[in-house]
């Protein structure tokens, strides 16, 4: 799969695999975000660290991902969202 570089801060995305809310310390509590949720993009951060497997990719920054109807936050890698135009 082809990375998205060019998605910055202010641009919506689409999952496109199931992700969990960054809104709890264990994820079994967390809530699950569908595939398909259109979210807007609100920060770029660092990786602490790098990550190998189908769902991390050698990008060396994070998405910050915000549902559009209340502030609940997703962190995800580029190769798991496409934007939306």
């Amino acid at each position: 799969m082809k990375i998205n570089k060019s998605i910055k801060v202010g641009d919506k995305v689409k999952l496109l695999k199931n992700e969990l809310l960054d809104d709890n310390y264990h994820d079994h509590l967390k809530t699950k975000i569908l595939q398909g949720t259109i979210m807007n993009v609100v920060a770029v951060t660092p990786k602490v660290r790098m990550s190998k497997g189908p769902h991390n990719d050698s990008h060396p920054y994070f998405l910050n991902l915000e549902l559009p109807n209340n502030h609940n936050r997703v962190r995800t890698n580029f190769c798991n969202v496409v934007k939306i135009p």
